[in-house]
Protein backbone atom coordinates (compact mmCIF):
# COMPACT_ATOMS: atom_id res chain seq x y z
CA UNK A 1 0.00 0.00 0.00
CA UNK A 2 1.22 3.25 -0.52
CA UNK A 3 3.10 5.60 2.04
CA UNK A 4 0.57 8.13 1.47
CA UNK A 5 -2.57 6.41 2.47
CA UNK A 6 -0.85 5.21 5.33
CA UNK A 7 -0.22 8.37 6.46
CA UNK A 8 -3.52 10.03 5.53
CA UNK A 9 -4.96 6.75 7.55
CA UNK A 10 -3.13 7.11 10.35
CA UNK A 11 -4.22 11.55 10.19
CA UNK A 12 -7.63 10.55 9.65
CA UNK A 13 -8.26 8.01 12.02
CA UNK A 14 -6.49 10.68 14.90
CA UNK A 15 -8.80 13.70 13.61
CA UNK A 16 -12.05 11.09 13.69
CA UNK A 17 -11.13 10.17 17.54
CA UNK A 18 -10.43 13.53 18.52
CA UNK A 19 -13.08 15.48 17.46
CA UNK A 20 -15.22 12.54 17.97
CA UNK A 21 -14.63 12.75 21.66
CA UNK A 22 -14.74 16.35 21.27
CA UNK A 23 -18.33 16.44 20.00
CA UNK A 24 -19.75 13.57 21.46
CA UNK A 25 -18.42 13.45 24.85
CA UNK A 26 -18.20 16.89 25.84
CA UNK A 27 -20.23 18.83 23.45
CA UNK A 28 -23.48 16.51 23.04
CA UNK A 29 -22.59 14.70 26.43
CA UNK A 30 -26.74 14.93 27.21
CA UNK A 31 -27.77 13.73 23.45
CA UNK A 32 -25.52 10.93 24.21
CA UNK A 33 -27.28 10.35 27.46
CA UNK A 34 -30.56 10.65 25.67
CA UNK A 35 -29.41 8.22 23.47
CA UNK A 36 -28.09 5.71 25.76
CA UNK A 37 -31.41 5.83 27.29
CA UNK A 38 -33.36 5.39 24.27
CA UNK A 39 -30.97 2.40 23.31
CA UNK A 40 -30.74 0.87 26.96
CA UNK A 41 -31.26 -2.39 25.75
CA UNK A 42 -28.95 -2.72 23.04
CA UNK A 43 -25.94 -0.43 23.56
CA UNK A 44 -23.51 -0.91 26.03
CA UNK A 45 -22.64 1.77 29.12
CA UNK A 46 -19.66 2.30 28.32
CA UNK A 47 -18.19 0.89 24.68
CA UNK A 48 -15.09 -0.63 24.26
CA UNK A 49 -12.50 1.03 22.72
CA UNK A 50 -10.63 -1.13 20.41
CA UNK A 51 -13.82 -1.76 18.08
CA UNK A 52 -14.20 2.35 18.42
CA UNK A 53 -10.46 2.77 17.03
CA UNK A 54 -10.80 -0.07 14.75
CA UNK A 55 -13.92 1.67 13.12
CA UNK A 56 -12.59 5.09 13.23
CA UNK A 57 -9.31 3.25 11.38
CA UNK A 58 -11.55 1.53 8.44
CA UNK A 59 -13.59 4.86 8.06
CA UNK A 60 -10.44 6.99 7.47
CA UNK A 61 -9.03 3.92 5.28
CA UNK A 62 -11.75 4.21 2.67
CA UNK A 63 -11.62 7.85 2.74
CA UNK A 64 -7.66 8.08 2.53
CA UNK A 65 -7.84 5.91 -0.21
CA UNK A 66 -10.49 7.56 -2.65
CA UNK A 67 -8.83 11.15 -2.04
CA UNK A 68 -6.04 9.23 -2.99
CA UNK A 69 -7.24 7.85 -6.19
CA UNK A 70 -8.89 11.39 -6.46
CA UNK A 71 -5.81 13.25 -6.45
CA UNK A 72 -7.22 15.66 -3.31
CA UNK A 73 -4.28 17.69 -2.07
CA UNK A 74 -6.00 20.70 -0.14
CA UNK A 75 -7.72 21.06 3.08
CA UNK A 76 -10.66 22.94 1.30
CA UNK A 77 -10.73 20.09 -1.60
CA UNK A 78 -10.82 17.58 0.89
CA UNK A 79 -13.52 19.41 2.92
CA UNK A 80 -15.71 19.43 -0.14
CA UNK A 81 -14.86 15.68 -0.74
CA UNK A 82 -15.75 14.85 2.76
CA UNK A 83 -18.36 16.91 2.94
CA UNK A 84 -20.09 14.93 0.18
CA UNK A 85 -18.89 11.70 1.39
CA UNK A 86 -19.54 11.33 5.28
CA UNK A 87 -23.09 13.45 4.26
CA UNK A 88 -24.31 10.76 1.98
CA UNK A 89 -22.72 7.43 4.94
CA UNK A 90 -24.51 9.33 7.70
CA UNK A 91 -27.80 9.92 5.93
CA UNK A 92 -27.53 5.86 5.01
CA UNK A 93 -26.82 4.66 8.28
CA UNK A 94 -29.23 6.92 9.80
CA UNK A 95 -31.63 6.26 7.96
CA UNK A 96 -31.65 2.78 8.57
CA UNK A 97 -31.01 2.90 12.26
CA UNK A 98 -34.20 4.66 12.47
CA UNK A 99 -35.81 1.84 10.12
CA UNK A 100 -34.59 -0.34 12.40
CA UNK A 101 -34.97 0.69 15.84
CA UNK A 102 -37.69 2.01 17.88
CA UNK A 103 -35.14 4.54 20.13
CA UNK A 104 -33.74 6.14 16.86
CA UNK A 105 -35.81 9.22 16.38
CA UNK A 106 -35.84 12.03 13.85
CA UNK A 107 -34.40 14.38 16.28
CA UNK A 108 -31.23 11.93 17.08
CA UNK A 109 -31.29 10.94 13.31
CA UNK A 110 -30.71 14.18 12.28
CA UNK A 111 -28.00 15.17 15.20
CA UNK A 112 -25.83 12.11 14.19
CA UNK A 113 -26.06 13.19 10.84
CA UNK A 114 -25.29 16.19 11.19
CA UNK A 115 -22.59 15.85 13.88
CA UNK A 116 -20.86 13.42 12.16
CA UNK A 117 -20.96 15.14 9.06
CA UNK A 118 -19.11 18.26 10.22
CA UNK A 119 -16.29 15.70 11.68
CA UNK A 120 -15.63 13.74 8.90
CA UNK A 121 -16.13 16.88 6.75
CA UNK A 122 -13.12 18.68 8.71
CA UNK A 123 -11.27 15.04 8.95
CA UNK A 124 -11.00 14.90 5.21
CA UNK A 125 -9.82 18.51 4.91
CA UNK A 126 -6.71 17.54 7.31
CA UNK A 127 -6.08 14.54 4.88
CA UNK A 128 -6.08 16.32 2.40
CA UNK A 129 -3.96 19.32 3.42
CA UNK A 130 -1.83 16.23 4.49
CA UNK A 131 -1.97 14.52 0.53
CA UNK A 132 -1.06 18.53 -0.50
CA UNK A 133 2.16 18.70 2.04
CA UNK A 134 3.15 14.67 0.83
CA UNK A 135 3.22 16.42 -2.74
Amino acid sequence: MEKKILIGTLVGTVVQFCLGGLVFVVLLKDMMAEWMTAFQGCAHAEPPMLPVVLAQLVISLLLAILMHRNAISTFKGGAMFGLLFFLLIYIWFDLWMFASFTGMTSKLMMIDAISNTIIGTITAGFVGWVYGKMG
